[in-house]
């Protein structure tokens, strides 16, 4: 009977234990999930001609990418679409420049992607003053690796490059938590401090249970994020730490009835 009524008082935290468990074995195995922002991707620049509408670009995107994308206007004039994604597949560029030629008149492929990588890569900026015969073991160089057919002109003309793709690194989600680590432990610190010292006279185990059921309830969550694989952003970062004080202010409410409660008996 003793043993029913233990499981039946304590489920909620065996579960729990159980799902931190769980949840570290993830975290172990395939670490956690991270946003697109905080994790290291690319981002596919495309100059336009003309200023365009933005949802009808992210309509053409996301026909195109199916993963998870971000689309934003990164100009001051608002003729510079950036799309952020993890990877951008040969296929997808191809698929997405047809749609925007289509919709906004552009005559955009492969060659206007790489065209700037290209000059970069064989040193191009200075073709003007180049030799012919050099200029043309270049361009013999570039069809046989990119198999793309480009002309001395196309290579001179900078104003050609509309399009780009750069890796980005991600936002370390750490720096973000470092930011206001100091200062959240100081005011955590503060609050424990003050609840220990208000009930520990009537509950000498207050403070261990304090600090059991806050390390377990905010391991339980973060152990839900790493099994769902929900990723890991500053949202997520402050939603955690904002729960952790909620769980302090319910604990010390119900501290303080206690309190009270103790007070009355005497």
């Amino acid at each position: 009977m003793k043993e029913t009524n233990f499981f039946k008082n304590n489920f909620i935290y065996i579960i729990m234990i159980i799902a931190i468990i769980a949840g570290s074995i993830v975290v172990g195995m395939k670490g956690f999930r991270y946003s697109l922002e905080n994790s290291n991707h690319k981002r596919f620049e495309i100059i336009l001609e003309s200023p365009y509408d933005e949802k009808e670009m992210k309509d053409i995107v996301k026909s195109v990418i199916k993963d998870n994308h971000i689309v934003r206007t990164s100009s001051l004039f608002g003729t510079t679409v950036a799309i952020d994604a993890k990877d951008f597949s040969d296929e997808e560029i191809n698929s997405l420049f047809n749609k925007i030629n289509e919709k906004y008149g552009t005559d955009y492929s492969m060659k206007t992607l790489q065209l700037s990588k290209i000059i970069e890569e064989y040193e191009l900026s200075d073709i003007a003053n180049m030799e012919d015969k050099e200029i043309n073991e270049k361009i013999k160089q570039i069809k046989e690796k990119y198999n793309l057919d480009f002309t001395k002109e196309e290579l001179s003309d900078t104003s050609k490059i509309k399009a780009d793709i750069t890796n980005i690194v991600g936002i370390d989600i750490m720096d973000t938590i470092n930011k206001f680590m100091i200062p959240v432990i100081t005011a955590v610190a503060i609050i424990i401090i003050y609840i220990s010292l208000r009930g520990m006279k009537y509950d000498k185990l207050l403070l261990i249970k304090l600090l059991l059921k806050l390390v377990i309830t905010e391991a339980f969550l973060v152990a839900v994020i790493a099994i769902v694989r929900l990723p890991l952003n500053n949202i997520i970062i402050t939603g955690l730490t904002v729960i952790g004080f909620a769980e302090l202010v319910i604990f010390n409410v119900k501290s303080e009835k206690m309190i009270e409660n103790k007070n009355l008996e005497e």
